[in-house]
């Protein structure tokens, strides 16, 4: 399956949850997003925000034999020639400086009935080896994990990194990309119905 197939499944149009949108309990992680805490337009910002569509894939990296994956949500296609695509990232996160070190990364698709594999992929310390337990993995060629039964996946190798504001945004451009199930609708934040991270 070529690439851009596999791209459009990141930006196919969802419908909004409105009992997430108004506990804002999706991408916001239930927070208010705000230039100015405390502002009266506080609940405005964030049940505008909360509309904006956003998928909720895994995102993986493998740094010298150590594989590891969290959920995310802040991903998008920012070019067509050459491929690439951004990932946001909080620097608190442990995946934010193996991906500094790897230099790349993949982005697995998760289907609509796959909602049940977010949880794992939060595990933090001790626990972190576990989220691949008992799944069909296989490494991409930047060496990554990639869930095999995923919808699908894109892999990137890193070319720039962004520090906007909290969260780091890294680019990277398209090597590989696969569907796996092209008739598959991938997993969104509305969907899912609660906060991800």
């Amino acid at each position: 399956m070529y690439a851009y197939e596999v791209l459009k499944m990141v930006h196919q149009p969802h419908e909004v949850n409105e009992t997430a949108a108004r506990s804002g309990a999706a991408h916001t992680g239930g927070n208010m997003v705000t230039s100015d805490s405390g502002n009266e337009n506080t609940f405005q910002f964030r049940d505008t925000l909360i509309r904006l569509h956003n998928g909720i894939y895994i995102l993986s990296v493998d740094d010298d034999g150590e594989r590891n994956a969290m959920p995310v949500s802040w991903v998008s296609q920012v070019s067509f020639d050459p491929p690439i695509v951004m990932v946001a990232v909080h620097p608190s996160r442990y995946t934010h400086h193996m991906l500094e070190s790897a230099g790349s990364f993949a982005i697995n698709l998760l289907r609509r009935d796959q909602a049940e594999l977010v949880p794992r992929f939060k595990l933090k310390g001790e626990d972190r080896p576990k989220k691949f337990e008992g799944l069909k993995i296989a490494a991409g060629v930047t060496g990554a994990p990639l869930l095999e039964d995923a919808a699908g996946y894109i892999e990137c190798e890193i070319v720039k990194v962004y520090d906007p504001g909290d969260h780091t945004l890294f680019f990277g451009r398209v090597v590989d990309a696969r569907l796996n199930d092209p008739d598959a609708a991938v997993l969104s934040v509305d969907q899912y119905g609660k906060s991800y991270g």
